[in-house]
């Protein structure tokens, strides 16, 4: 997204997670670390094709998924540790220049998963302007 909000969807999918979780924060993790992994990618091949850095900005609507990087709080699923650590050092190091907190009701892709109608997502195709209020 640039300053005057247009963007381009790059990728996006819908599948079943690749490894069993016990939580849905689990689940959650494990979309959010497989998304830096596809922006990361996606950064460098944009940097390669046109020489252009796009930096990577991460958006979920999973409170307990934002408290958690954000907060550095250690989840009861050990196994999450070092995915949660991996999120968090791209953060710090500036890989990951965002991270933010969207209400369900402002998700695009929440029309993408679910039978629900998002004038938002229609909007947004139409337009081209990706515009929802972030808490960071």
């Amino acid at each position: 997204m640039d300053d005057s909000k247009n963007a381009s969807l790059m990728s996006w999918r819908s599948h079943k997670a690749r490894r069993v979780t016990r939580s849905v924060l689990g689940a959650e993790v494990l979309a959010f670390v497989e998304a830096v992994d596809e922006a990361f990618i996606l950064r460098h091949l944009i940097n390669d094709l046109i020489g252009l850095t796009v930096p990577i900005e991460m958006y979920t609507d999973s409170q307990s998924i934002f408290a958690t990087v954000m907060k550095a709080n250690v989840p009861q699923e050990k196994r999450l540790v070092i995915d949660l650590a991996s999120i968090r050092e791209s953060y710090r190091n500036g890989i990951i220049k965002r991270i933010g907190f969207v209400s369900s009701k402002q998700n695009l892709a929440d029309a993408l998963t679910k039978d629900v109608k998002s004038e938002r997502l229609q909007d947004y195709l139409a337009t081209g302007v990706l515009s929802f209020d972030v808490n960071e």
